[in-house]
């Protein structure tokens, strides 16, 4: 999901990749290195709500993980301590029950191992699972955030909620040892990790995109205006302007299309709107939790939509860092003023494959070029998808 990090543009979810190229395969290989050590996101369980019960969730219906790479259940005995921390936090924090309904794997995609989760026992259509209570929800506005954050609400530049969810998460990464949060925060991606394929991490003078496609230009400013009236107004230890933006980025790419973040919403890896079989659903005010769209078998690996058919593929890349086949995205969305061509800047013409080792964010806006902007090429967009792949 929000959880494994992309490379390429075939099958992509924010912290996994395929391996379309020879090239791309030994990337990603490196990049998921990386993620298992610092980017394991999480889907918090609970057996509560929809039409679970006692029958379907108790250990006798459970069956052991299939024979995939990495395969465990999620439990405090994992031989990887940072995910048996997590799992021990379900358990003994959030005091969740069902963890074992839950087991982590690298799935292939196209070839390239990705890390996720499946579960481990049936899943029926309708029912509602994996539910994260309210005690474990991260980063909603008006729970989380500090009074010292909070007030800076409505000042210049500070009207973004994210800008200000960003520094609030800064300063808890900062001083992670105290949060109750701390195995969570351990196991976000790391900024390393990110900068391997993000458009987040473009830099600067490469790509003349403007505000209304490139969001991240847009949010950096907004970014900038708050710092100054941060660093103006509260008192103490303070996070710097690179620690706010670099939570900014894990903020935006993990929220879905919902105004809070749950902590573990972000673990599924995504799939095209037609591969999905798991969607979110709130249940009262208390409750959030993953809801099937269909009947899933034992060992099935959950996927979620990201709500891509409902986002233009720039802004959908923009915020995750991939994109599907173009038909799987919205050709209406708009993702700035009427008019303004999301292309621009992008065709072949405009924008020659660079190097990939040089500068891999800007590799991954040329795969995204390749597939979403030169239709002159035979087949068009899905011919030039059939050629990378």
């Amino acid at each position: 999901g929000p959880s494994s990090m992309s490379a390429s543009l075939r099958w992509r979810s924010p912290h996994g990749g395929h391996g379309a190229l020879s090239s791309t395969v030994g990337r990603i290989q490196i990049m998921l290195r990386g993620w298992r050590r610092h980017a394991v996101p999480l889907l918090l369980l609970w057996s509560a709500g929809g039409r679970a019960s006692a029958e379907k969730t108790g250990s006798e219906a459970r069956q052991p993980p299939p024979p995939l790479p990495g395969a465990e259940v999620c439990s405090r005995s994992m031989s990887d301590p940072t995910l048996a921390a997590l799992c021990q936090w379900f358990e003994d924090y959030c005091e969740i029950r069902g963890v074992e309904d839950l087991f982590f794997a690298d799935f292939l995609k196209q070839g390239a191992p990705v890390r996720g989760v499946g579960v481990t026992r049936r899943v029926e259509k309708g029912e509602r699972y994996f539910c994260v209570p309210r005690k474990c929800w991260l980063y909603t506005f008006r729970q989380q955030v500090s009074e010292r954050i909070h007030e800076l609400a409505g000042t210049t530049g500070c009207d973004e909620e994210d800008v200000l969810l960003a520094l609030q998460m800064a300063e808890d990464l900062r001083n992670a040892s105290a949060s109750p949060y701390l195995p969570y925060l351990a196991a976000l991606p790391s900024e390393e990790a990110l900068r391997q394929y993000h458009p987040a991490y473009l830099d600067e003078g490469l790509l003349d995109l403007g505000d209304d496609i490139n969001i991240w230009q847009f949010l950096r400013g907004m970014l900038g205006l708050c710092y100054d009236q941060y660093r103006a107004r509260v008192p103490g230890d303070l996070v710097t302007i690179h620690e706010a933006y670099a939570a900014l980025v894990l903020i935006r790419s993990r929220k879905f299309d919902v105004p809070l973040l749950p902590a573990g919403l972000d673990l599924a890896n995504a799939a095209p709107p037609q591969q999905k079989n798991t969607h979110g659903a709130p249940v009262g005010d208390d409750l959030f939790c993953m809801e099937a769209l269909r009947d899933l078998a034992v060992g099935e690996e959950i996927l979620f939509p990201y709500s891509a058919s409902n986002a233009s593929a720039i802004a959908f890349f923009q915020t995750y860092g991939f994109a599907f086949d173009p038909d799987d995205h919205s050709r209406t969305a708009l993702c700035g003023p009427k008019g303004v061509d999301p292309c621009e800047g992008l065709r072949a013409e405009e924008f020659k494959e660079p190097e990939e080792s040089t500068n891999p964010v800007l590799w991954n806006y040329w795969r995204f070029a390749v597939v979403h902007c030169q239709t002159a090429s035979r087949g068009g967009m899905r011919g030039r998808r059939a050629q990378l792949d």
